[in-house]
């Protein structure tokens, strides 16, 4: 259970050293800085957007399911599904 406890506190570190970095980079005009920060925000649109398509993908395959197997609450995942085809069009 410690190691668990250490591996969070290592990523919370690393979480706030990355957002440290990047929130000076936009307030200290140091060319290293600048480097490391654009870095860090195009690998945070990267990431943020995979997460965004796997979530979608499985938002649309769980609501799917549910309204092909006529399982409860299925016309609010036809409404569901209705609405995210709108709103990509």
């Amino acid at each position: 259970m410690k190691r668990r406890g250490l591996i969070s506190s290592l990523i919370i570190a690393i979480t706030i050293a990355v957002g440290l970095v990047v929130l000076l980079g936009y307030f200290i005009e140091l060319p290293v800085l600048i480097t490391i920060r654009e870095v860090f925000v195009r690998w945070a649109v990267i990431l943020t957007s995979v997460t965004l398509i796997v979530g979608v993908a499985n938002l649309l395959t769980v609501h799917w399911r549910r309204a092909a197997n006529a399982q409860p609450g299925g016309p609010y995942s036809v409404i569901l599904l209705l609405a995210v085809a709108i709103s990509f069009v």
